[in-house]
């Protein structure tokens, strides 16, 4: 097992496409400790999640929508800086943006990981290079050469046999455990029995990301009519954490999940005779939302918004107690999807009612 697992170097190729990573230190387990000087790889960046297992373990189906890797291809999954678990690429499906592929290496232990949490792949393109020859070593190789190529190398050779009819009438088989030219190495034919019991029933998560951040714009109100209104424009931000997912919906056409989102928000109120108030309403709601795709989901929102008033100018006492109000926050909303990680929403509640954009990580 490796005994070091220091990344010593990690560099980015133009336009963020690469990186370079130490060679053995993130894919192999050999014996003995690894040289301080350790080779390195040309290795692809790409996100990516687990969808389904094989019974044993051993296999998994993970999410290629955003970069395919290559058959044969080794594949280091992370979370930030810890290693989580190395992969062999078995067979590729791109007509539904996922790719198989054979655990070969377990990080602190970890029989399994779970389905539908983002993680970051790295997929291993080339070796590169070590340091350039030294003078003495390139005076050395032209020497070698000369010696190699002088005619007397030549002399005790087998001489070359003519054609055979029987030995040479095929071509031979490759040895096993040859390595082919993209310097990867056949599979042995059994993992294709994993490939076939990955559970038919295990759902694809129709959202793999845990955490909601919002831009929103619309109309809030409060409990005091100043200036003849009570609905007051305004805009703020929003923060959500999924606590849970497929409690009681699990199925591939509709999914559930609960969120617990707080948010700040901000408005300005003019009044009859000029006076001006500031007013901060803090959310927190608990969200209760149905996926129907990946790209549609439906929810409901409950909670408490206290508004604050943070500035006052020529209000009276008893207008600012009426604004500082504590007031139930309620209702429902839709979200479309528009891009891979963005989704517009729309809030239509007792408290609020207005549009937004949101992004999850």
């Amino acid at each position: 097992m490796i005994q070091s697992q220091r990344i010593r170097a990690v560099k980015r190729f133009a336009g963020g496409r690469a990186l370079l990573v130490p060679l053995f230190a993130l894919f192999l387990c050999g014996a003995g400790p690894v040289d301080d000087e350790l080779p390195t790889i040309e290795a692809k960046p790409f996100a990516t999640f687990a969808r389904r297992r094989s019974q044993s373990l051993r296999v998994y189906v993970l999410d290629a929508k955003e970069y395919m890797p290559r058959v044969g291809k080794m594949v280091l999954l992370k979370r930030e800086a810890q290693n989580m678990m190395a992969f062999r690429v078995l067979k590729t499906y791109p007509d539904k943006g996922e790719f198989a592929a054979r655990k070969v290496r377990e990080y602190e232990s970890r029989a399994s990981l779970p389905l539908g949490e983002a993680y970051l792949g790295l997929e291993k393109l080339r070796d590169i290079g070590g340091p350039p020859p030294t003078e003495a070593e390139l005076r050395q190789d032209d020497a070698d050469l000369k010696e190699l190529e002088a005619p007397q190398a030549l002399e005790g050779l087998p001489a070359v046999q003519g054609y055979d009819d029987d030995l040479d009438a095929g071509t031979s088989p490759p040895p096993a455990g040859a390595v082919d030219d993209d310097g990867e190495g056949d599979e042995p034919e059994q993992d294709d029995s994993d490939l076939e019991n990955i559970a038919a029933d295990e759902v694809l998560p129709l959202d793999p990301d845990n955490q909601w951040l919002t831009a929103q714009f619309g109309t809030f109100k409060n409990s005091a009519a100043i200036g003849g209104t009570d609905a007051f424009a305004g805009g703020g931000m929003r923060y959500g954490l999924t606590l849970g997912k497929m409690l009681f919906l699990a199925s591939k056409s509709a999914q559930d999940a609960l969120v617990l989102e707080g948010g700040v928000f901000f408005y300005k109120i003019l009044g009859e005779n000029n006076e001006a108030f500031t007013v901060l309403p803090v959310t927190i709601t608990g969200r209760y939302q149905i996926l129907m795709s990946a790209d549609f989901a439906v929810f409901f929102y409950f909670g408490i918004n206290n508004n604050i008033v943070a500035s006052v100018a020529g209000g009276t006492e008893q207008q600012v107690a009426l604004l500082s109000s504590t007031l139930p926050a309620g209702g429902g909303g839709m979200m479309f999807r528009i891009g891979p990680k963005w989704h517009l929403r729309g809030d239509l509640g007792i408290d609020m009612i207005g549009g937004g954009l949101v992004l999850r990580f």
